[in-house]
């Protein structure tokens, strides 16, 4: 099972019974068996057919289009598996902010913890600024202990304040970590403005990804969050599940310039006006990031994914809502099937 990528000015993406095949310039430029795919990359302008992307849905494939490595977006084309208890579980969630508190504490704080094993890491290394490092390790590890304490932190604004000062804390001890080259002093995107945040953008959207096939997978509605509200055209579930492997992307782009998979003049523009990367450097990237981050990704989303669900089933069971599922079928038809 691998990523492919697709990085060719006018591409036809389709598919001819179980084989993907591309075709540009009216030529056929290769097949693949769809059974070793896993993940579609799809960058620049190309043409995908239906037909294409219902196969995608069908064979569980993730689809990411790649907008020439500035603007990206992913989407999980899965044929959903719906459980019906797990999603009347999110419905009632919504509505007791209590609970959505105490189930996105441990993913806050477990989002924070990861970044401060990563600043760690670095000093370790002898990478960064150590007196920076010390600092931020401190501030995050007092912002993650006020995050796990129902005094400090009563409301779900105020955990994500704690976050917020966890990041604030981060960012700057990690920029130190990086070349001067590379203009990275902090978070910034629409568009990225320097390489990291390019690479940044990449890896969170590629996890964005696969939380939306994990949340398939476990049968979520990735529309209803716990720590994220509802909001027009996002999978709110699906961000929820990403923050505490964002740490891991992180670590993915440290390393990409660490070992010198990627370098400064792979990149062109900086600023407001936004930030590319080159071609060469797509598909150094996608491959890094299919052969050393990707299946730990996925096992973490997964792990984290299954333990918010049971938690989400075993609250919902002792609600008055949970007869409603009394003689309902099983849950493991798609939606309008059976």
């Amino acid at each position: 099972m691998t990523t492919v990528h697709i990085d060719h000015r006018g591409a036809d993406v389709d598919v001819e019974g179980d084989r993907l095949v591309v075709r540009a310039d009216g030529e056929r430029k290769g097949t693949l068996p769809l059974g070793l795919v896993e993940r579609l990359v799809v960058s620049g302008v190309a043409r995908l057919t239906t037909r294409l992307v219902a196969k995608l849905a069908e064979r569980g494939i993730g689809l990411v289009l790649d907008r020439v490595g500035r603007k990206v977006g992913g989407t999980a084309v899965v044929a959903a598996r719906v459980d019906r208890s797990l999603r009347l579980a999110q419905y009632d969630a919504l509505f007791d902010p209590a609970l959505r508190l105490a189930l996105s504490r441990p993913l806050v704080r477990r989002k924070i913890e990861a970044g401060a094993d990563l600043l760690g890491s670095l000093e370790a290394a002898g990478l960064g600024v150590h007196r920076l490092l010390v600092d931020a390790r401190r501030r995050m590890t007092e912002a993650s202990a006020l995050a796990g304490d129902p005094v400090a932190t009563p409301d779900l604004h105020v955990l994500r304040g704690r976050e917020g000062a966890a990041a604030r804390a981060f960012y700057p001890a990690f920029a130190a970590a990086f070349a001067p080259a590379l203009d990275f002093s902090g978070r910034n995107r629409r568009p990225p403005r320097d390489p990291v945040n390019v690479c940044l953008s990449l890896g969170y959207t590629l996890a964005h990804a696969e939380a939306l096939s994990a949340a398939a997978r476990h049968g979520f509605d990735p529309t209803l969050g716990i720590y994220h509200d509802l909001a027009s055209g996002r999978e709110s579930l699906a961000c929820d599940l990403v923050e505490p492997v964002r740490p891991e992307i992180d670590a993915f782009a440290q390393k990409l310039f660490a070992e010198k998979i990627l370098r400064p003049e792979d990149f062109s523009g900086r600023g407001p006006g936004g930030c590319t990367m080159g071609k060469a450097a797509r598909r150094a990237f996608y491959r890094a990031f299919a052969e050393s981050r990707a299946p730990a990704l996925r096992a973490t989303l997964d792990a984290v994914a299954a333990e918010l669900a049971a938690r989400l089933r075993e609250k919902f069971a002792a609600r008055p809502a949970a007869r409603l599922l009394a003689g309902a079928p099983d849950d493991d038809q798609p939606d309008g099937a059976g």
